[in-house]
């Protein structure tokens, strides 16, 4: 969840939902409370204190004892109550640090549902984690019908160590299996994705204290490699010492799927190159297929250009026609230049025409492209291009196949013939003909006399063939 809510520094307290900034009225209020009163001054307390109208149970499990909130319920309050928060008994008897204990079996006994979030999004054992009541927490989570342990279902995003160094300490049964003698692994990946080596040692020697032998287990060695890839600021460090210290022997072909899996990450911006680094340095194979490309080519298509020096630094070698493919393609001016720059690049001068073509796919940053490289392209801008002759199409009817009209302007800035054709076709019949309604108002906007009299029975056919009525609606206007 969100560090925000397991702050250790924050002095702000939490009531029903609402941020109380001086928590020394909720404590003032507290202390009125007498448990050892009669129930009627209890009750009274509660109805005269309760500002904030929220159902008396809830404001009962919070500042109320068992008496007093077993009697409201005899009474016909609602146990399943919930304020405009979100709140319930659970969150509310969460904030009870004397009675919360006791009303966990009262309002279960009385068939309170469990496991319900608040507006906010969490439920009543993260916020009891979050005001630090592990007891409290470890009570209600184990009347959860849950096979993990209550950090590895809590502790889902930003890992915040003291929190876990404190739940470890007042309950070691925070980290273990629910039911089993056994250390919950998934606390040891979330731990590797988030926090600093110090901390990660800390963590390993807690789990060889429940789990001797886990460290030595191949699947989460891998497990914890994969996921320090995603530790952006620490990974390096963590994979460091896996590989000096826990891990003895690793094959390639256990290393090289993983870097496979790791690279292939669904957020690739976030995996710490520096590790993949590692990983190819302790045996997983350079040369792996990703998804068909290079791990250069892999990089260079996501336009992550430091991540792309990096890899190429680990083994400089001539840069194939691929890689510019893929750079003309997806990536950015930066990503090009260093590519053609390069001692190793291939002759320029041979691959203008494919590297014009691949341009006109790229939707972000071909035009920018087109512009920068204007002077080697130049030349080339009205050359078709194709495997087989009759099928033959110049950048311009290529822009408008990938529906590309920042590149199709930018093609005409540098000297792209308007007029050419496509076996007999015109570009604005051509565009029609592919039903690129866009692309044919562009043309028709540049050049009008492409919609002559004798042309139009032709692009109303196709209108109806494609039985696209906005083609038909314009034909008309024009």
């Amino acid at each position: 969840m969100d560090q925000s809510y397991f702050s250790d520094d924050s002095n702000e307290s939490y009531y029903l939902g609402t941020s109380i900034d001086d928590s020394s009225d909720e404590d003032e209020q507290y202390e009125k409370f007498d448990p050892l009163a009669s129930f009627e001054q209890r009750l009274e307390f509660l109805h005269t204190k309760n500002c904030y109208n929220v159902p008396t149970i809830l404001y009962a499990a919070e500042f109320g004892d068992l008496e007093v909130c077993q009697k409201l319920l005899e009474q016909g309050e609602d146990v399943n109550a919930t304020d405009g928060n979100g709140y319930d008994v659970y969150h509310c008897a969460s904030l009870n640090k004397t009675f919360g204990l006791a009303l966990i079996d009262l309002f279960a006994a009385r068939g309170a549902k469990m496991r319900r979030l608040s507006s906010d999004g969490f439920d009543a054992v993260e916020l009891a984690l979050s005001e630090k009541n592990v007891k409290f927490a470890v009570k209600l989570f184990n009347l959860y019908e849950s096979s993990n342990s209550l950090l590895s279902c809590y502790l889902r995003e930003n890992v915040n160590m003291r929190l876990i160094k404190f739940a470890f300490e007042k309950d070691p049964s925070v980290v273990r299996v629910k039911g089993k003698d056994g250390f919950d692994k998934a606390i040891s990946y979330n731990v590797a994705g988030w926090a600093n080596l110090e901390e990660f040692k800390w963590f390993i020697d807690v789990a060889i204290s429940v789990e001797e032998d886990l460290v030595k287990q191949k699947e989460w060695q891998l497990e914890i490699l994969r996921y320090s890839a995603l530790n952006f600021l620490h990974g390096e460090e963590i994979v460091t010492f896996m590989f000096s210290s826990l891990i003895r022997k690793c094959r390639r072909e256990d290393l090289t799927p993983l870097l496979v899996t790791v690279v292939s990450s669904w957020m690739p911006e976030a995996v710490n190159v520096k590790v993949v680094g590692l990983l190819i340095k302790h045996g997983a194979d350079f040369n792996a297929s990703i998804h068909g490309k290079s791990l250069l080519e892999h990089y260079v298509a996501l336009n992550l250009f430091s991540a792309a020096q990096y890899v190429h630094d680990l083994n400089p070698k001539e840069i194939s026609t691929s890689t510019l493919h893929y750079a003309a393609a997806k990536a950015d001016v930066k990503m090009c230049e260093w590519l053609v720059g390069l001692p190793m690049a291939p002759n320029m001068e041979n691959l203008i025409p494919a590297f014009l073509y691949s341009i006109t796919w790229n939707h972000q940053n071909g035009a920018n492209l087109i512009r920068h490289f204007a002077p080697i392209l130049r030349d080339y801008v009205n050359c078709a291009f194709g495997k087989k002759l009759y099928d033959r199409k110049t950048p311009l009817q290529s822009a408008m196949d990938n529906k590309n009209l920042r590149v199709a302007e930018a093609l005409l800035e540098i000297g792209a013939d308007l007029n050419v054709r496509y076996r007999t076709l015109n570009l604005l019949i051509y565009c029609l003909g592919i039903n690129f309604l866009e692309g044919a108002m562009f043309v028709y906007s540049k050049d009008k006399s492409q919609m002559q009299a004798g042309i139009m029975d032709t692009a109303v056919h196709i209108a109806k063939m494609y039985k696209n009525p906005e083609m038909e609606i314009w034909l008309r206007r024009v």
